[in-house]
């Protein structure tokens, strides 16, 4: 990576990714991020660079995380002036809240494909999903075509009211679990 600056500034290295300048990154596959620095994470060389929204609207912007081990250049447009950088200073990413989410959509995908496997219908696996963000991820599975929701209540298929089933007592005692089921699944219905 080519560091170049447009100001002609000799001391600018230890300013180049400080909050408030101006930078253009050409990566290697030939994109041009230009944008106002943001954040900047050291340990894994990651620049956050604010921008112009490209839809256009003033209250929007842009946000894009580049990682400078995928950048052949970075041109410093206009850097921060020494006496605004001892009061800028960039706090880490949050690296650890962005390995969880990954991590946690990764796990939504795989329940999708599970659902998709077992040949759930597309709105049974609508309805899974449904359920699987309401209540504790954990607590929601599939036993075959059938929606578990914290192991007490059993949704079979057509997923209807009326296929609402106890699993913890005899079916036809309505407990408190169930009436709750109930009424999120016919939320789920009146939408749908």
């Amino acid at each position: 990576m080519s560091i170049s600056d447009n100001n002609n500034n000799t001391n600018n290295n230890e300013l180049m990714f400080t909050a408030g300048s101006r930078v253009s990154c050409l990566t290697i596959s030939d994109e041009m991020f230009t944008g106002i620095v943001m954040a900047y994470d050291y340990r894994y060389r990651i620049l956050t660079i604010k921008s112009v929204s490209d839809d256009g609207l003033n209250r929007h912007c842009n946000m894009t995380f580049v990682n400078l081990d995928n950048v052949k250049q970075v041109t410093i447009l206009s850097a921060v002036k020494p006496e605004m950088a001892a009061t800028s200073n960039l706090l880490p990413l949050m690296t650890d809240c962005i390995q969880y989410r990954l991590n946690q959509a990764i796990n939504d995908r795989r329940n999708v494909h599970k659902a998709f496997v077992s040949g759930i219908s597309d709105f049974g696996i609508q309805l899974f999903l449904y359920f699987y963000k309401i209540f504790d991820k954990s607590g929601v599975n599939l036993a075959d075509k059938d929606i578990v929701v914290n192991g007490m209540v059993k949704i079979r298929p057509p997923y209807q009211l009326k296929d609402c089933s106890n699993m913890t007592c005899e079916p036809y005692i309505e407990t408190t679990a169930l009436r709750y089921v109930r009424k999120h699944l016919n939320n789920f219905l009146s939408k749908h």
